[in-house]
């Protein structure tokens, strides 16, 4: 073979094999990336990243960015995004949140992916999946008017928990049975006066007048609520609602059971239990994380009664994707992950954080975190309006003043009632 046959014959080899590689190149290279936007803090966030790098290892031909914000901010800054056309195709809601871009269809519906995948719905806690509203009609988290919105994830139940150690040296035993008078029955065998000068050193258990997830449990084990049916008015005032409250009043200013504010000292929520200067504090599942630190033997228990009837507090998280997103199958293959995945449930575990699948209380080895899952049975889904966080405050500045000795249950209550009705008109 001649010299220019042979290098014509390398050249058109050339040839081909570069334009096989350039026409290959795109289906090796070809990966979608999709965004997730989240809130959280800092241990938060590192656990989102977790999923999300086993996500991508599990589905390699999806990139997924992960935005983050705090908590009040995520949600202020997906609407502006979303207005500007530069929504994420994933992002986090609270129930707070959710009913509001339900109502704007900003979500996508997920009937068809559920169906397609068939994805069992009966696994998840009924409480998460959809809130019961005060007229019994579903709304919020995940499901409105028999469409599936989102997929709910974690939950927060809010339960009380008692130093064991304190229980002991008082000769009390741990009964789930108890009722707003045994609490307050061992609140008061709790309460020590260690000097003898009149000055409480330790109290039964937390002052959470104006702390409302705790307070909710008052509230709705009694049969009251914060809203009327419709959640058009505030109906503070109401017998059940003011009969709860003024209960958790007397803890403090009555039985001396509960610090006042004054007493308080500026005590955190968490260092008042760690620090031993109550016996029982409320807290969601992150109590397992603060209390760490503490060097006495505690228990979660469920939240006391009210004739017979038992009711909890709980916050939830919903996953969903944007109705317009450019990828609704790598979407919602992410949501559906987030949701259901168990190698993804075990690192919430892993992070203290309560799957909202039932299933997996059986699953849990640590019985602190057994104990908030099982509570989802006795979840109440709180009335979080549209402005709850502008009502929470206005509740919370009139309880205050309960607990400063400077206004009682009735005039607090009336105020917040006039003030928050004057905000609803808004």
């Amino acid at each position: 073979m001649s010299g220019f046959k042979l290098f014509r014959l390398v050249l058109v080899l050339s040839i081909v094999l570069f334009s096989g590689m350039v026409f290959c190149l795109p289906v090796f290279a070809q990966k979608t990336t999709i965004e997730y936007a989240v809130w959280g803090q800092p241990y938060e966030v590192e656990m989102e990243q977790k999923y999300l790098d086993l996500f991508m290892k599990k589905n390699p031909d999806i990139q997924v960015n992960l935005t983050t914000a705090p908590f009040g901010p995520h949600h202020e800054k997906l609407l502006v995004r979303i207005a500007g056309g530069n929504a994420p195709d994933v992002f986090v809601l609270s129930e707070l949140a959710v009913t509001q871009y339900i109502q704007r269809q900003l979500l996508a519906n997920l009937d068809e992916y559920i169906k397609k995948d068939n994805i069992d719905l009966t696994q998840f806690c009924d409480t998460c999946l959809a809130y019961v509203d005060s007229a019994g009609e579903p709304y919020a988290i995940g499901k409105r008017g028999g469409s599936i919105y989102g997929l709910p994830t974690w939950n927060s139940p809010c339960l009380i928990s008692v130093n064991l150690d304190m229980m002991n040296e008082a000769g009390l035993t741990v009964n789930e049975d108890w009722d707003w008078n045994m609490f307050l029955d061992y609140c008061k065998k709790l309460t020590k006066d260690n000097n003898g000068d009149g000055i409480t050193e330790q109290f039964g258990t937390q002052n959470v007048l104006a702390w409302q997830p705790a307070a909710w449990s008052f509230v709705a084990s009694n049969g009251g609520k914060w809203f009327n049916d419709e959640e058009t008015e505030s109906i503070l005032t109401s017998p059940k609602t003011m009969e709860a409250y003024k209960f958790l009043a007397d803890m403090s200013l009555v039985h001396h059971v509960s610090p006042t504010n004054r007493e308080r000292k500026g005590w955190a929520l968490a260092e008042e239990f760690v620090g031993k200067h109550v016996a029982s504090a409320w807290s969601h599942p992150w109590g397992l994380e603060a209390w760490k630190g503490a060097d006495f033997e505690w228990t979660p228990l469920f939240p006391p009664m009210k004739d017979g009837k038992r009711a909890l507090e709980f916050e939830t998280c919903t996953i969903g994707m944007f109705a317009n997103t450019k990828f609704p199958e790598q979407a919602w293959k992410l949501v559906k992950f987030l949701g259901t995945d168990p190698d993804c449930l075990q690192i919430m575990l892993d992070y203290n954080v309560a799957p909202a699948i039932k299933s997996w209380a059986e699953k849990v080895s640590d019985p602190k975190m057994k104990k908030f899952i099982e509570s989802m049975e006795y979840g109440v889904a709180p009335q979080f309006i549209a402005q709850w966080p502008e009502v929470e405050e206005i509740l919370n500045s009139e309880l205050d003043l309960v607990s400063e000795e400077q206004a009682s249950v009735e005039e607090a209550l009336a105020a917040a009632q006039s003030k928050i009705n004057d905000l609803l008109q808004e």
